[in-house]
């Protein structure tokens, strides 16, 4: 990863726990920037798919 460069995240589950708990835990590095969540994968925005 290049340094500086920040990743960005789609998360899909269909549990809201579980998608607060992916995100705190991807963001928490600060290597990675959820940027949208989905409950489930074609919920998930149109590039992530």
């Amino acid at each position: 990863m290049e340094f500086g460069h920040v990743g960005r995240v789609v998360i899909a589950d269909d549990e809201p726990v579980v998608r607060r708990g992916l995100r705190t835990s991807v963001e928490s590095t600060g290597e990675f920037h959820v940027v949208a969540q989905a409950g489930d994968g074609p919920g998930a925005p149109g590039p992530a798919r």
